[in-house]
Protein backbone atom coordinates (compact mmCIF):
# COMPACT_ATOMS: atom_id res chain seq x y z
CA UNK A 1 0.00 0.00 0.00
CA UNK A 2 1.72 3.19 -1.21
CA UNK A 3 1.82 5.90 1.95
CA UNK A 4 1.36 8.85 -0.78
CA UNK A 5 -2.38 8.88 1.06
CA UNK A 6 -1.62 8.46 4.87
CA UNK A 7 -4.25 5.94 6.43
CA UNK A 8 -3.56 8.14 9.63
CA UNK A 9 -3.88 11.82 7.85
CA UNK A 10 -7.45 10.51 7.04
CA UNK A 11 -8.21 8.81 10.23
CA UNK A 12 -6.48 10.38 13.09
CA UNK A 13 -9.29 11.65 14.55
CA UNK A 14 -11.18 8.46 15.23
CA UNK A 15 -11.49 6.77 18.33
CA UNK A 16 -10.81 3.43 17.02
CA UNK A 17 -7.29 2.60 16.77
CA UNK A 18 -6.76 1.29 12.88
CA UNK A 19 -3.65 -0.63 11.40
CA UNK A 20 -2.41 -2.06 8.18
CA UNK A 21 0.57 -5.17 8.82
CA UNK A 22 2.24 -7.37 6.50
CA UNK A 23 1.83 -11.33 7.06
CA UNK A 24 5.67 -11.13 8.94
CA UNK A 25 4.60 -8.65 10.95
CA UNK A 26 5.52 -5.34 9.79
CA UNK A 27 3.25 -2.36 11.18
CA UNK A 28 3.34 -0.49 7.43
CA UNK A 29 0.30 2.17 9.02
CA UNK A 30 -1.54 3.17 11.94
CA UNK A 31 -3.37 6.11 13.38
CA UNK A 32 -2.86 8.01 16.31
CA UNK A 33 -5.70 6.35 18.74
CA UNK A 34 -3.63 2.86 18.15
CA UNK A 35 -0.93 3.98 19.56
CA UNK A 36 -2.13 5.84 22.24
CA UNK A 37 -3.33 2.52 22.94
CA UNK A 38 -0.13 1.38 23.37
CA UNK A 39 1.02 4.06 25.36
CA UNK A 40 3.53 5.15 22.31
CA UNK A 41 4.70 8.45 21.49
CA UNK A 42 3.11 10.91 19.04
CA UNK A 43 6.35 9.71 17.10
CA UNK A 44 6.19 6.26 17.28
CA UNK A 45 9.05 4.03 16.59
CA UNK A 46 9.58 3.14 12.97
CA UNK A 47 9.80 -0.84 13.34
CA UNK A 48 6.79 -2.20 14.99
CA UNK A 49 6.45 -5.94 15.21
CA UNK A 50 2.51 -6.62 15.21
CA UNK A 51 3.22 -10.02 16.68
CA UNK A 52 5.72 -8.86 19.13
CA UNK A 53 3.10 -6.69 20.65
CA UNK A 54 -0.10 -9.40 20.51
CA UNK A 55 0.39 -11.70 23.31
CA UNK A 56 -0.65 -15.26 24.25
CA UNK A 57 1.45 -16.41 20.91
CA UNK A 58 -1.71 -16.55 18.87
CA UNK A 59 -0.45 -15.30 15.80
CA UNK A 60 -1.22 -18.76 13.79
CA UNK A 61 -5.05 -18.33 15.26
CA UNK A 62 -5.55 -14.59 14.31
CA UNK A 63 -4.10 -15.21 10.85
CA UNK A 64 -6.61 -18.48 10.04
CA UNK A 65 -9.39 -15.62 11.21
CA UNK A 66 -8.39 -12.67 9.12
CA UNK A 67 -7.69 -15.41 5.58
CA UNK A 68 -11.25 -16.87 6.48
CA UNK A 69 -12.70 -13.46 5.96
CA UNK A 70 -15.03 -14.59 8.59
CA UNK A 71 -16.02 -10.91 9.52
CA UNK A 72 -16.85 -11.48 13.15
CA UNK A 73 -15.33 -9.54 15.43
CA UNK A 74 -12.78 -11.52 18.15
CA UNK A 75 -11.08 -10.64 21.22
CA UNK A 76 -7.45 -11.04 22.18
CA UNK A 77 -4.38 -9.27 24.48
CA UNK A 78 -2.05 -6.34 23.26
CA UNK A 79 1.21 -5.89 25.47
CA UNK A 80 1.90 -1.58 25.77
CA UNK A 81 5.06 0.09 26.08
CA UNK A 82 4.67 -0.26 29.59
CA UNK A 83 4.33 -4.53 29.49
CA UNK A 84 0.96 -4.18 30.45
CA UNK A 85 -1.57 -6.52 28.59
CA UNK A 86 -4.66 -4.74 27.44
CA UNK A 87 -7.64 -7.21 26.33
CA UNK A 88 -9.15 -5.32 22.67
CA UNK A 89 -11.46 -6.43 20.09
CA UNK A 90 -10.60 -6.78 16.73
CA UNK A 91 -12.73 -6.43 13.93
CA UNK A 92 -9.97 -7.21 10.59
CA UNK A 93 -9.36 -8.89 7.42
CA UNK A 94 -7.77 -9.86 4.33
CA UNK A 95 -6.66 -6.47 2.55
CA UNK A 96 -7.04 -7.20 -1.33
CA UNK A 97 -3.72 -6.12 -2.67
CA UNK A 98 -0.45 -6.52 -1.39
CA UNK A 99 2.65 -3.96 -0.02
CA UNK A 100 5.50 -3.49 -2.59
CA UNK A 101 7.75 -6.49 -1.35
CA UNK A 102 4.73 -8.52 -2.63
CA UNK A 103 3.50 -9.96 1.01
CA UNK A 104 -0.21 -9.81 1.90
CA UNK A 105 -0.86 -7.53 4.07
CA UNK A 106 -4.23 -7.18 6.56
CA UNK A 107 -5.74 -4.36 8.46
CA UNK A 108 -8.06 -3.79 11.66
CA UNK A 109 -9.84 -1.80 13.55
CA UNK A 110 -9.02 -2.24 17.28
CA UNK A 111 -10.85 -0.74 19.93
CA UNK A 112 -10.67 -1.57 24.07
CA UNK A 113 -12.54 -4.17 25.47
CA UNK A 114 -15.67 -2.20 26.83
CA UNK A 115 -14.66 0.92 24.84
CA UNK A 116 -17.28 2.23 22.19
CA UNK A 117 -19.20 -0.70 20.36
CA UNK A 118 -20.92 -2.79 22.27
CA UNK A 119 -22.12 -2.33 26.33
CA UNK A 120 -22.04 -5.15 28.43
CA UNK A 121 -25.03 -5.97 28.44
CA UNK A 122 -25.36 -5.96 24.88
CA UNK A 123 -21.43 -8.16 24.80
CA UNK A 124 -22.79 -10.69 27.26
CA UNK A 125 -26.06 -11.08 24.43
CA UNK A 126 -23.51 -11.73 21.66
CA UNK A 127 -21.74 -14.13 23.64
CA UNK A 128 -24.82 -15.59 24.45
CA UNK A 129 -26.31 -16.31 21.61
CA UNK A 130 -23.17 -17.20 20.29
CA UNK A 131 -22.92 -19.67 22.84
CA UNK A 132 -26.45 -21.08 21.60
CA UNK A 133 -25.66 -21.07 17.94
CA UNK A 134 -23.00 -23.35 18.64
CA UNK A 135 -25.02 -25.47 20.97
CA UNK A 136 -27.66 -26.00 18.49
CA UNK A 137 -25.19 -27.07 15.98
CA UNK A 138 -23.10 -29.42 17.57
CA UNK A 139 -26.99 -31.01 18.69
CA UNK A 140 -27.45 -31.31 14.85
CA UNK A 141 -23.80 -32.89 13.79
CA UNK A 142 -23.80 -35.36 17.27
CA UNK A 143 -27.85 -36.26 16.10
CA UNK A 144 -26.28 -37.24 12.14
CA UNK A 145 -23.15 -38.92 13.63
CA UNK A 146 -24.57 -42.33 14.62
CA UNK A 147 -22.12 -43.48 17.26
CA UNK A 148 -18.86 -41.72 15.75
CA UNK A 149 -17.50 -40.86 18.93
CA UNK A 150 -13.62 -39.92 17.76
CA UNK A 151 -15.66 -37.40 15.04
CA UNK A 152 -18.48 -36.56 17.71
CA UNK A 153 -15.22 -35.52 20.39
CA UNK A 154 -13.77 -34.21 17.86
CA UNK A 155 -16.89 -31.46 17.14
CA UNK A 156 -17.02 -30.62 20.78
CA UNK A 157 -13.82 -29.63 21.69
CA UNK A 158 -13.86 -27.16 18.38
CA UNK A 159 -16.77 -25.71 19.33
CA UNK A 160 -15.89 -25.39 23.14
CA UNK A 161 -12.63 -23.49 22.45
CA UNK A 162 -14.92 -20.87 20.05
CA UNK A 163 -18.06 -20.66 22.60
CA UNK A 164 -15.07 -20.19 24.88
CA UNK A 165 -12.36 -18.32 23.67
CA UNK A 166 -9.09 -20.46 24.65
CA UNK A 167 -6.63 -21.47 23.03
CA UNK A 168 -6.36 -25.31 24.36
CA UNK A 169 -9.62 -27.29 24.96
CA UNK A 170 -9.46 -31.10 25.34
CA UNK A 171 -11.40 -34.48 26.25
CA UNK A 172 -9.93 -37.06 29.00
CA UNK A 173 -12.04 -40.22 29.42
CA UNK A 174 -10.96 -42.65 32.25
CA UNK A 175 -9.45 -45.80 31.44
CA UNK A 176 -11.16 -48.92 32.58
CA UNK A 177 -8.81 -49.39 35.49
CA UNK A 178 -9.49 -45.76 36.66
CA UNK A 179 -6.15 -45.68 37.61
CA UNK A 180 -5.50 -42.74 35.11
CA UNK A 181 -7.28 -40.55 32.75
CA UNK A 182 -6.61 -40.34 28.44
CA UNK A 183 -6.51 -37.77 26.36
CA UNK A 184 -8.92 -38.99 23.31
CA UNK A 185 -9.09 -35.23 21.68
CA UNK A 186 -6.86 -32.29 22.17
CA UNK A 187 -7.76 -29.18 19.82
CA UNK A 188 -5.05 -26.13 19.93
CA UNK A 189 -7.15 -23.33 18.54
CA UNK A 190 -4.32 -21.18 17.33
CA UNK A 191 -2.63 -23.87 15.48
CA UNK A 192 -5.91 -25.93 14.06
CA UNK A 193 -4.48 -28.93 15.23
CA UNK A 194 -5.82 -32.08 16.84
CA UNK A 195 -4.20 -35.03 18.48
CA UNK A 196 -4.39 -37.89 21.25
CA UNK A 197 -3.13 -39.88 23.79
CA UNK A 198 -1.60 -37.98 26.25
CA UNK A 199 -2.22 -39.48 29.75
CA UNK A 200 -2.27 -38.73 33.43
CA UNK A 201 -1.60 -40.87 36.57
CA UNK A 202 -3.70 -40.79 39.26
CA UNK A 203 -0.50 -41.89 41.47
CA UNK A 204 1.51 -38.96 40.23
CA UNK A 205 -1.05 -36.09 40.88
CA UNK A 206 -3.52 -37.13 43.65
CA UNK A 207 -4.72 -34.01 44.58
CA UNK A 208 -6.32 -33.32 40.77
CA UNK A 209 -7.91 -36.87 40.54
CA UNK A 210 -9.19 -36.52 44.17
CA UNK A 211 -10.80 -33.52 42.75
CA UNK A 212 -12.00 -35.09 39.85
CA UNK A 213 -13.63 -37.91 42.10
CA UNK A 214 -15.66 -35.02 43.75
CA UNK A 215 -17.88 -34.76 40.26
CA UNK A 216 -17.67 -31.49 39.96
CA UNK A 217 -16.07 -28.26 38.00
CA UNK A 218 -12.64 -27.48 38.90
CA UNK A 219 -12.60 -24.04 38.55
CA UNK A 220 -8.67 -22.40 38.55
CA UNK A 221 -8.53 -18.97 37.74
CA UNK A 222 -4.91 -19.16 38.87
CA UNK A 223 -3.26 -22.65 38.26
CA UNK A 224 -0.11 -22.29 40.68
CA UNK A 225 -2.66 -21.59 43.72
CA UNK A 226 -5.44 -23.53 42.77
CA UNK A 227 -5.13 -26.79 45.31
CA UNK A 228 -6.58 -29.21 41.88
CA UNK A 229 -4.13 -27.60 39.71
CA UNK A 230 -0.60 -26.07 41.21
CA UNK A 231 0.91 -30.07 40.95
CA UNK A 232 -0.17 -29.95 37.28
CA UNK A 233 1.38 -26.65 36.95
CA UNK A 234 5.23 -27.34 36.89
CA UNK A 235 5.23 -30.45 34.26
CA UNK A 236 2.53 -29.64 32.33
CA UNK A 237 0.62 -26.63 32.74
CA UNK A 238 3.37 -23.97 33.12
CA UNK A 239 5.68 -24.90 29.93
CA UNK A 240 2.52 -24.59 27.99
CA UNK A 241 1.62 -21.15 29.03
CA UNK A 242 -1.36 -21.87 30.50
CA UNK A 243 -2.02 -19.68 33.60
CA UNK A 244 -5.93 -20.23 34.28
CA UNK A 245 -8.43 -24.16 33.71
CA UNK A 246 -11.99 -24.67 33.90
CA UNK A 247 -12.45 -28.82 33.64
CA UNK A 248 -16.11 -29.97 33.57
CA UNK A 249 -16.64 -33.44 34.38
CA UNK A 250 -18.49 -35.64 31.94
CA UNK A 251 -20.67 -38.01 33.11
CA UNK A 252 -21.79 -41.59 31.56
CA UNK A 253 -24.34 -43.87 32.35
CA UNK A 254 -25.32 -41.87 36.07
CA UNK A 255 -21.01 -42.10 36.67
CA UNK A 256 -17.90 -39.83 36.42
CA UNK A 257 -16.53 -40.99 32.91
CA UNK A 258 -14.05 -38.07 32.64
CA UNK A 259 -13.57 -33.97 32.06
CA UNK A 260 -13.75 -31.20 28.99
CA UNK A 261 -10.80 -29.28 30.00
CA UNK A 262 -10.27 -25.53 28.86
CA UNK A 263 -7.05 -24.19 29.12
CA UNK A 264 -6.30 -20.27 28.66
CA UNK A 265 -3.26 -18.64 28.72
CA UNK A 266 -1.89 -15.12 28.39
CA UNK A 267 -3.11 -13.05 31.62
CA UNK A 268 -5.17 -14.69 33.93
CA UNK A 269 -8.93 -15.10 33.95
CA UNK A 270 -11.44 -15.58 36.29
CA UNK A 271 -13.92 -17.88 35.43
CA UNK A 272 -17.98 -16.33 35.00
CA UNK A 273 -20.42 -18.06 35.73
CA UNK A 274 -21.65 -18.18 32.64
CA UNK A 275 -18.25 -20.01 32.01
CA UNK A 276 -18.86 -22.31 33.96
CA UNK A 277 -22.63 -23.27 32.45
CA UNK A 278 -21.34 -23.13 29.15
CA UNK A 279 -18.20 -25.68 29.96
CA UNK A 280 -21.31 -28.11 31.79
CA UNK A 281 -23.43 -27.56 28.82
CA UNK A 282 -20.63 -28.61 26.13
CA UNK A 283 -19.44 -31.78 28.28
CA UNK A 284 -22.86 -32.94 28.52
CA UNK A 285 -23.00 -33.26 25.03
CA UNK A 286 -19.62 -35.24 25.12
CA UNK A 287 -22.04 -37.80 27.63
CA UNK A 288 -24.25 -37.48 24.90
CA UNK A 289 -21.75 -38.98 22.10
CA UNK A 290 -20.60 -41.70 24.61
CA UNK A 291 -24.51 -42.61 25.15
CA UNK A 292 -24.89 -42.39 21.82
CA UNK A 293 -21.49 -44.91 21.01
CA UNK A 294 -22.61 -47.20 23.28
CA UNK A 295 -25.98 -47.61 21.82
CA UNK A 296 -24.92 -48.05 18.78
CA UNK A 297 -22.63 -50.51 20.01
CA UNK A 298 -24.89 -52.46 21.83
CA UNK A 299 -27.65 -52.34 19.19
CA UNK A 300 -24.70 -53.92 16.79
CA UNK A 301 -24.49 -56.65 19.47
CA UNK A 302 -27.73 -57.24 19.73
CA UNK A 303 -28.38 -57.32 16.09
CA UNK A 304 -25.15 -60.27 15.72
CA UNK A 305 -26.84 -62.30 18.84
CA UNK A 306 -29.95 -62.31 16.95
CA UNK A 307 -27.79 -63.31 13.95
CA UNK A 308 -25.85 -66.06 15.97
CA UNK A 309 -29.44 -67.26 17.67
CA UNK A 310 -31.40 -67.44 13.91
CA UNK A 311 -28.10 -69.27 12.41
CA UNK A 312 -28.19 -71.49 15.04
CA UNK A 313 -32.12 -72.17 14.78
CA UNK A 314 -31.70 -72.73 11.30
CA UNK A 315 -28.93 -75.10 11.91
CA UNK A 316 -31.05 -76.94 14.72
CA UNK A 317 -34.06 -76.84 12.38
CA UNK A 318 -31.90 -78.59 9.76
CA UNK A 319 -30.16 -81.34 11.70
CA UNK A 320 -33.21 -82.51 13.41
CA UNK A 321 -35.19 -82.20 9.55
CA UNK A 322 -32.14 -84.42 8.69
CA UNK A 323 -32.15 -87.26 12.45
CA UNK A 324 -35.82 -87.38 10.92
CA UNK A 325 -35.20 -87.92 7.41
CA UNK A 326 -32.12 -90.70 8.37
CA UNK A 327 -34.08 -92.36 11.03
CA UNK A 328 -36.63 -92.90 8.00
CA UNK A 329 -33.86 -94.19 5.48
CA UNK A 330 -32.04 -96.22 8.40
CA UNK A 331 -35.29 -98.14 9.26
CA UNK A 332 -35.99 -98.58 5.02
CA UNK A 333 -32.58 -99.60 4.70
CA UNK A 334 -32.38 -102.10 8.00
CA UNK A 335 -35.99 -103.10 7.01
CA UNK A 336 -35.09 -104.49 3.36
CA UNK A 337 -32.78 -106.67 3.93
CA UNK A 338 -34.25 -108.38 7.19
CA UNK A 339 -37.67 -109.01 5.39
CA UNK A 340 -36.29 -111.81 2.87
CA UNK A 341 -34.24 -112.43 5.80
CA UNK A 342 -37.37 -113.50 8.01
CA UNK A 343 -39.29 -115.16 5.44
CA UNK A 344 -36.22 -117.68 4.52
CA UNK A 345 -35.24 -118.38 7.83
CA UNK A 346 -39.37 -119.46 8.44
CA UNK A 347 -39.11 -121.55 5.50
CA UNK A 348 -35.98 -123.28 6.71
CA UNK A 349 -37.55 -123.40 10.05
CA UNK A 350 -41.04 -125.08 8.95
CA UNK A 351 -38.48 -127.89 6.84
CA UNK A 352 -36.28 -128.22 9.53
CA UNK A 353 -39.61 -129.10 11.51
CA UNK A 354 -40.51 -131.82 8.92
CA UNK A 355 -37.18 -133.25 8.84
CA UNK A 356 -37.15 -132.31 5.47
CA UNK A 357 -34.67 -130.10 3.03
CA UNK A 358 -36.02 -128.11 0.27
CA UNK A 359 -34.57 -128.16 -2.99
CA UNK A 360 -33.34 -124.88 -3.30
CA UNK A 361 -32.33 -124.78 0.62
CA UNK A 362 -28.53 -123.95 -0.75
CA UNK A 363 -29.43 -121.04 -2.47
CA UNK A 364 -31.51 -119.47 0.52
CA UNK A 365 -29.30 -119.82 3.19
CA UNK A 366 -26.42 -118.07 0.41
CA UNK A 367 -29.31 -115.53 0.13
CA UNK A 368 -29.34 -115.50 3.47
CA UNK A 369 -25.85 -114.83 4.46
CA UNK A 370 -25.91 -111.57 1.63
CA UNK A 371 -28.38 -110.02 4.08
CA UNK A 372 -26.60 -111.08 7.34
CA UNK A 373 -23.19 -109.35 5.82
CA UNK A 374 -25.63 -106.35 4.69
CA UNK A 375 -27.00 -105.92 8.03
CA UNK A 376 -23.61 -106.31 9.53
CA UNK A 377 -21.99 -103.30 7.18
CA UNK A 378 -25.31 -101.27 8.67
CA UNK A 379 -24.22 -101.88 11.77
CA UNK A 380 -20.62 -100.83 11.28
CA UNK A 381 -21.09 -97.80 9.12
CA UNK A 382 -23.63 -96.77 12.32
CA UNK A 383 -20.76 -97.40 14.07
CA UNK A 384 -18.26 -95.54 12.61
CA UNK A 385 -20.43 -92.32 12.35
CA UNK A 386 -20.99 -92.71 16.18
CA UNK A 387 -17.11 -92.95 16.59
CA UNK A 388 -16.21 -90.10 14.30
CA UNK A 389 -19.23 -87.68 15.56
CA UNK A 390 -17.18 -88.54 19.03
CA UNK A 391 -13.47 -87.99 17.61
CA UNK A 392 -12.65 -91.26 18.36
CA UNK A 393 -12.32 -93.20 15.12
CA UNK A 394 -10.24 -95.72 15.50
CA UNK A 395 -6.87 -96.15 13.06
CA UNK A 396 -4.27 -98.94 12.77
CA UNK A 397 -1.57 -97.78 10.26
CA UNK A 398 1.16 -99.81 8.62
CA UNK A 399 3.12 -99.85 5.62
CA UNK A 400 0.37 -100.10 2.90
CA UNK A 401 0.43 -100.66 -1.01
CA UNK A 402 -2.30 -98.11 -2.04
CA UNK A 403 -1.83 -99.74 -5.46
CA UNK A 404 -2.97 -103.26 -3.92
CA UNK A 405 -5.62 -101.91 -2.02
CA UNK A 406 -7.35 -100.02 -5.41
CA UNK A 407 -7.02 -103.18 -7.51
CA UNK A 408 -8.68 -105.18 -4.97
CA UNK A 409 -11.65 -102.71 -4.29
CA UNK A 410 -12.16 -102.98 -8.06
CA UNK A 411 -11.78 -106.28 -8.79
CA UNK A 412 -14.51 -107.15 -5.74
CA UNK A 413 -17.23 -104.49 -7.08
CA UNK A 414 -16.52 -106.73 -11.27
CA UNK A 415 -16.37 -110.16 -9.67
CA UNK A 416 -19.47 -109.19 -7.51
CA UNK A 417 -21.17 -108.44 -10.54
CA UNK A 418 -22.18 -104.95 -8.59
CA UNK A 419 -21.32 -102.66 -11.30
CA UNK A 420 -24.52 -101.86 -12.40
CA UNK A 421 -23.51 -102.49 -15.68
CA UNK A 422 -21.11 -99.77 -15.47
CA UNK A 423 -17.72 -100.75 -17.21
CA UNK A 424 -14.27 -99.29 -14.38
CA UNK A 425 -11.11 -99.04 -15.65
CA UNK A 426 -8.07 -98.46 -13.27
CA UNK A 427 -5.35 -96.47 -14.20
CA UNK A 428 -2.06 -97.29 -11.74
CA UNK A 429 0.94 -95.16 -11.86
CA UNK A 430 3.44 -96.10 -10.80
CA UNK A 431 2.71 -99.80 -10.24
CA UNK A 432 3.57 -99.63 -6.29
CA UNK A 433 2.65 -96.65 -4.15
CA UNK A 434 3.32 -97.24 -0.49
CA UNK A 435 3.15 -95.29 2.72
CA UNK A 436 1.84 -95.05 6.30
CA UNK A 437 -1.74 -95.92 6.65
CA UNK A 438 -4.46 -97.61 8.23
CA UNK A 439 -4.96 -100.63 5.40
CA UNK A 440 -8.97 -101.02 6.04
CA UNK A 441 -9.70 -97.52 6.27
CA UNK A 442 -8.43 -96.33 3.03
CA UNK A 443 -10.41 -99.68 1.37
CA UNK A 444 -13.44 -98.13 3.11
CA UNK A 445 -13.13 -94.48 1.50
CA UNK A 446 -12.08 -96.26 -2.13
CA UNK A 447 -15.34 -98.61 -1.56
CA UNK A 448 -18.14 -95.77 -0.81
CA UNK A 449 -16.64 -93.47 -3.57
CA UNK A 450 -17.13 -96.66 -6.09
CA UNK A 451 -20.06 -97.53 -4.54
CA UNK A 452 -21.59 -93.74 -4.74
CA UNK A 453 -19.79 -93.48 -8.60
CA UNK A 454 -22.08 -97.14 -9.88
CA UNK A 455 -25.28 -95.75 -7.51
CA UNK A 456 -25.38 -92.51 -9.43
CA UNK A 457 -23.47 -93.44 -12.82
CA UNK A 458 -26.26 -94.58 -14.71
CA UNK A 459 -24.67 -97.44 -16.18
CA UNK A 460 -22.18 -95.29 -17.22
CA UNK A 461 -17.96 -95.99 -17.56
CA UNK A 462 -16.19 -95.42 -14.42
CA UNK A 463 -12.83 -94.40 -14.13
CA UNK A 464 -10.26 -94.86 -11.44
CA UNK A 465 -7.12 -93.47 -11.20
CA UNK A 466 -4.33 -93.81 -8.26
CA UNK A 467 -1.52 -91.93 -8.38
CA UNK A 468 1.80 -91.03 -6.61
CA UNK A 469 4.29 -88.68 -5.90
CA UNK A 470 6.86 -88.07 -3.71
CA UNK A 471 5.06 -86.97 -0.41
CA UNK A 472 1.56 -87.83 -1.41
CA UNK A 473 -1.13 -90.03 -3.09
CA UNK A 474 -4.01 -89.48 -5.06
CA UNK A 475 -7.20 -91.34 -6.20
CA UNK A 476 -9.30 -90.02 -8.24
CA UNK A 477 -12.92 -91.78 -9.12
CA UNK A 478 -14.84 -89.87 -11.68
CA UNK A 479 -18.81 -91.21 -12.79
CA UNK A 480 -20.68 -89.41 -15.79
CA UNK A 481 -23.94 -90.04 -13.84
CA UNK A 482 -26.50 -87.14 -12.46
CA UNK A 483 -24.14 -85.04 -10.76
CA UNK A 484 -24.50 -83.05 -8.02
CA UNK A 485 -26.38 -79.44 -7.69
CA UNK A 486 -23.59 -76.08 -6.50
CA UNK A 487 -25.88 -75.69 -3.78
CA UNK A 488 -25.02 -79.64 -2.23
CA UNK A 489 -21.06 -79.14 -3.30
CA UNK A 490 -20.33 -78.01 -0.12
CA UNK A 491 -22.63 -79.84 2.14
CA UNK A 492 -21.53 -83.35 0.16
CA UNK A 493 -19.79 -84.16 3.22
CA UNK A 494 -21.94 -83.90 6.03
CA UNK A 495 -23.78 -86.24 8.21
CA UNK A 496 -26.92 -87.75 6.88
CA UNK A 497 -27.09 -85.03 3.78
CA UNK A 498 -28.11 -86.64 0.56
CA UNK A 499 -27.81 -84.90 -2.81
CA UNK A 500 -30.25 -86.99 -4.37
CA UNK A 501 -34.17 -88.41 -3.20
CA UNK A 502 -33.66 -91.41 -1.05
CA UNK A 503 -36.63 -92.79 -2.94
CA UNK A 504 -34.63 -93.27 -6.14
CA UNK A 505 -31.43 -94.08 -4.31
CA UNK A 506 -30.57 -96.20 -1.56
CA UNK A 507 -28.42 -95.97 1.35
CA UNK A 508 -27.98 -93.99 4.34
CA UNK A 509 -26.51 -90.65 3.59
CA UNK A 510 -23.40 -91.62 5.52
CA UNK A 511 -20.39 -92.93 3.09
CA UNK A 512 -19.27 -89.44 2.42
CA UNK A 513 -19.52 -88.66 5.50
CA UNK A 514 -16.93 -91.57 6.88
CA UNK A 515 -14.81 -91.11 4.06
CA UNK A 516 -14.37 -86.95 4.80
CA UNK A 517 -13.56 -88.14 8.53
CA UNK A 518 -11.08 -90.95 7.75
CA UNK A 519 -9.10 -88.70 4.98
CA UNK A 520 -8.78 -85.89 7.70
CA UNK A 521 -7.50 -89.00 10.34
CA UNK A 522 -4.83 -89.41 7.67
CA UNK A 523 -3.59 -85.65 7.37
CA UNK A 524 -5.16 -85.83 4.12
CA UNK A 525 -8.07 -84.37 2.10
CA UNK A 526 -10.87 -85.24 0.14
CA UNK A 527 -13.10 -82.79 -2.31
CA UNK A 528 -15.51 -83.01 -5.31
CA UNK A 529 -16.34 -80.77 -8.58
CA UNK A 530 -19.26 -82.19 -10.76
CA UNK A 531 -22.16 -80.59 -12.13
CA UNK A 532 -25.57 -81.53 -12.63
CA UNK A 533 -26.36 -84.59 -15.64
CA UNK A 534 -22.26 -84.21 -16.09
CA UNK A 535 -21.11 -86.76 -14.15
CA UNK A 536 -18.83 -86.49 -10.70
CA UNK A 537 -14.95 -86.31 -9.73
CA UNK A 538 -14.10 -87.32 -6.67
CA UNK A 539 -10.30 -86.50 -5.82
CA UNK A 540 -8.25 -87.72 -2.54
CA UNK A 541 -5.16 -86.46 -1.66
CA UNK A 542 -3.23 -88.51 1.31
CA UNK A 543 0.35 -87.53 2.55
CA UNK A 544 2.88 -90.96 2.34
CA UNK A 545 3.48 -90.22 6.10
CA UNK A 546 0.56 -90.66 8.73
CA UNK A 547 0.77 -87.44 10.99
CA UNK A 548 -0.92 -89.95 13.68
CA UNK A 549 -0.07 -91.71 16.74
CA UNK A 550 1.00 -94.76 17.30
CA UNK A 551 -0.45 -98.31 15.75
CA UNK A 552 -3.83 -99.27 17.19
CA UNK A 553 -4.39 -95.83 18.70
CA UNK A 554 -7.72 -93.11 18.64
CA UNK A 555 -6.84 -90.71 16.05
CA UNK A 556 -9.45 -87.67 16.40
CA UNK A 557 -10.93 -86.92 13.20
Amino acid sequence: MARAVSLASIVDELPAGMVVWDARGRVLDANRAFYEMLGLASDPPPELDYWNISAGGQKQRELNRLQARRGEPYEKELITATGERISVRVNGGLVVGEAPGGDVIFAATIVRAGDGGLGPEQEHERMLRRRNELYLRLAKSLLAARGDLAGAIREVTEAAAEAMGVSRTSVWLYDPTRTKIVCHDLFEADLGRHSSGAEILASEYPDYFDALAEDRAIVADDVQTHFATRELSPAYLRPLGIVSMLDAPVRFCGRLAGVLCYEHSGAGRQWAHDDVQCAASMADFVGRALEAAERLRAEGELQRANEELERRIIERTEAVHARDEFLSIASHELRTPLTPLKLQMQLLAAAADRSAWLPNTHDMLRSSLRQVRRLEDLVSTLLDVTRASAGRLEMKPAQTDLALIASEVVERFRSAGTTGGSTISLVIEPRSIEGTWDPLRIDQVLTNLLSNAIKYGEGRPIDVEVVGAAATARIEVRDRGIGIAETDLERIFERFVRASSARSYGGLGLGLYIAHQIVSAHGGTIRVSSAPGQGSTFTVELPRRLRAPAPETTVHA
